[in-house]
C-alpha cells in the first residue's frame, strides 16, 4: 500500500518528518514565489501569520497612478478534490475572511489556493530541462467583500483566476491604477 506521505523515498533514502501541512505550506510559499520572481518582482513571506497574511508581492514598476505597489496573499493548499467545472470552493475561516476582506486594509488582499496532488512524490518533477511543479494555484480578490458574522465563510475561487505571471502582472497593474484587484 502506497501512502500519501510515504517515510521512504524510491531511492532508499529516508524522508524528512516535516507534518504534511508544513509541507503543504512550504510548497505554496515555493509556488507563489516562483510566479513572483518570473513576473520581476519581489516575494516577502511573513514569518508570523497574525494579519492573515503570509506574503507580500512587491512590485517596482511605472503603473498609472502607484510606481510601488503592494499586494498582501494569504496562501493556502489542498490535495482535497475541490476542483468543479468553474470553480474551487475553499472553505476559510470566518476572521480571516474578515481580515482580508476589510476595506479598511491598507494593502489589497487575494487569496491563492494551490492544489496538489494527493502523494507528496506526484508533487515535483524534475529533470535536466526543467523543474515543474504539478497541477497550479487559483486565485481570488479579497478586498471590499461583505463582511460575515459566520464561523467559516466559502470562498469560490475562479478557475479562470489561475495565479500566474500574466494574472499577478493585471492584478498589479489594476491595483496602482487604483482598482481593487
Amino acid at each position: 500500500m502506497t501512502t500519501a506521505f510515504p517515510d521512504i523515498h524510491p531511492s532508499g533514502a529516508p524522508f524528512g518528518t516535516m507534518h504534511p501541512n508544513n509541507c503543504k505550506e512550504q510548497i505554496s510559499i515555493a509556488y507563489a514565489h516562483a510566479v513572483t520572481t518570473a513576473a520581476r518582482c519581489k516575494l516577502d513571506h511573513i514569518e508570523v501569520d497574525d494579519n492573515s497574511v503570509d506574503a507580500v508581492v512587491m512590485q517596482k514598476a511605472n503603473q498609472e497612478f502607484v510606481d510601488g505597489v503592494e499586494l498582501d496573499i494569504q496562501l493556502k493548499c489542498t490535495s482535497q478534490d475541490l476542483l468543479r467545472e468553474e470553480s474551487l470552493s475553499w472553505p476559510l475561516d470566518g476572521s480571516n475572511y474578515n481580515e482580508l476582506a476589510n476595506e479598511r486594509r491598507y494593502n489589497k488582499a487575494i487569496l491563492v489556493v494551490l492544489v496538489v496532488p494527493e502523494r507528496l512524490d506526484h508533487w515535483l518533477r524534475q529533470t535536466e530541462d526543467c523543474l515543474q511543479l504539478v497541477r497550479c494555484a487559483y486565485w481570488v480578490p479579497m478586498t471590499g467583500l461583505p463582511l460575515t458574522d459566520q464561523k467559516s465563510k466559502t470562498v469560490k475561487l475562479p478557475r479562470s483566476n489561475i495565479f500566474n505571471v500574466e494574472q499577478l502582472l493585471g492584478i498589479l497593474q489594476r491595483i496602482g491604477s487604483r482598482r481593487l484587484p
